[in-house]
């Protein structure tokens, strides 16, 4: 049973480095000085990381050894931090810089509400983008949390938390969302100015 666990392990990491080696690819485009990436490519670049790391916690949550977790846990906060992070380790990071999750959650309020945007859609928009950051934060320090544990099972519960933190900061194409996230901003778009 252990032997099968191992493969089904060796497998999920071989697919997750195919889909880091085209991390880059899912990222909107750098914009030209004085223009901004579109609003939408730039949501839908940070939902994509988000899906990838929901990947990267649920082969922490299943890994059959500490070892194994620690590395897939390691990925979580590369890619939350970036390169130049504090906990970043570069060689588990595909190759160029690393845009970190944080700070980029960070930078959405300002650069959404910098937008002429009418009062109710603002205010939703402000609470939506303020909870993503939150969310996406906490991520962090659940990984970090993780990082520091000596039992599987309880780094895996750490990597639970940030599993729930980061499908938060996802949020939902569909039905009521209360709290936000960065897919509840894209289906708001069409209210949104043009960037």
């Amino acid at each position: 049973m252990k032997r099968a666990s191992m493969i089904a392990t060796g497998i999920l990491v071989l697919v997750l480095l195919f889909e880091a080696s085209a991390i880059g690819e899912g990222e909107p485009p750098a914009a030209a000085p004085g223009q901004e990436t579109p609003a939408e490519a730039r949501l839908e670049g940070m939902a994509e990381r988000l899906r990838l790391l929901l990947t990267y916690s649920t082969l922490a949550i299943l890994s059959p050894t500490l070892a194994d977790q620690r590395v897939h846990v390691q990925w979580v906060v590369n890619l939350l931090e970036g390169t130049g992070g504090r906990h970043f380790v570069p060689r588990l990071s595909p190759e160029g810089e690393v845009r970190g999750l944080v700070a980029e959650a960070r930078a959405l309020a300002p650069w959404i509400l910098g937008k002429p945007i009418e009062a109710p859609l603002r205010d939703e928009l402000r609470f939506f983008v303020k909870n993503i950051e939150v969310f996406v934060g906490l991520a962090l320090q659940a990984a970090l949390e993780s990082l520091n544990q000596r039992h599987l099972e309880q780094g895996g519960d750490e990597m639970r938390k940030a599993f729930a933190f980061l499908a938060a900061a996802l949020g939902s194409e569909t039905g009521p969302t209360y709290l936000g996230g960065v897919l509840a901003v894209i289906r708001l778009l069409p209210g949104f100015p043009a960037a």
